[in-house]
């Protein structure tokens, strides 16, 4: 089979999200078809709304279907000693979130409703605002704080300046280098790693992102140091 591309992933992207409007269009259709046709001539019986909630769960169905299939694709494209959470949770928000650094960048969930500018840091930055600019299609890549500057060059200048890219130190890291996408994380030792622009090829803006098309510009540009 061949390589799947980022432009592979943005016609998948682009078909997924046709689907989903698709089965949104249909509800709307349907449910004001639905209203259109209930009976009016009794205004003291209630509109029944039984069939506008069955159209709403098939749709909700149906969205949850087309998310399992985007985690299969993510898993059978994801680089080798990738882990792919292919039951990503879709996270709310929570302003009172607080998310605690561990060992590793959390892969998906709850998080707070404003979302991490993408950009450089060298300071780190919290996850509750990372893991959002995740769910817009942001890759995370985390490195530990007392890495080698030589090390730390090569990282950022490989990656560089990307508008759907964090770079941050992370408090902990069990591992010198760690990329978390939503529901995708790598691990690796060495900043040379091939593997590193695999996975921001592959997943930069991509189809595992619960909100491929939002923006990771125009929030926050917060770090533990500057509060």
């Amino acid at each position: 089979m061949p390589r799947f591309t980022i432009h592979n992933l943005s016609l998948l992207r682009h078909s997924a999200l046709l689907v989903l409007l698709g089965v949104w269009l249909l509800v709307g259709c349907a449910a004001d078809a639905d209203i259109d046709a209930t009976p009016t001539a009794d205004p003291d019986v209630p509109v029944a709304i039984a069939t506008v909630d069955a159209i709403q769960q098939e749709a909700s169905d149906m969205s949850a279907a087309v998310s399992v299939v985007r985690m299969d694709v993510v898993a059978e494209y994801a680089p080798d000693g990738a882990i792919v959470d292919t039951d990503a949770p879709f996270g709310d928000h929570d302003a009172t979130l607080e998310i605690p650094f561990g060992e590793i960048p959390p892969r998906g969930g709850v998080h707070h409703p404003l979302w991490q500018t993408c950009g450089l840091y060298f300071d780190p930055v919290y996850p509750k605002h990372a893991l959002h600019s995740m769910e817009h299609g942001a890759v995370w890549v985390t490195y530990q704080p007392d890495m080698h500057p030589r090390d730390r060059a090569v990282l950022e200048n490989e990656i560089g300046i990307d508008p759907w890219v964090i770079i941050s130190p992370y408090p902990g890291l069990r591992s010198p280098v760690v990329l978390t996408a939503w529901g995708v994380q790598l691990e690796v030792d060495d900043v040379n790693d091939a593997r590193i622009a695999q996975f921001l090829d592959e997943f930069k803006s991509g189809i595992q992102a619960p909100e491929p098309f939002a923006s990771c510009a125009g929030g926050t540009a917060i770090t533990m140091s500057s509060q």
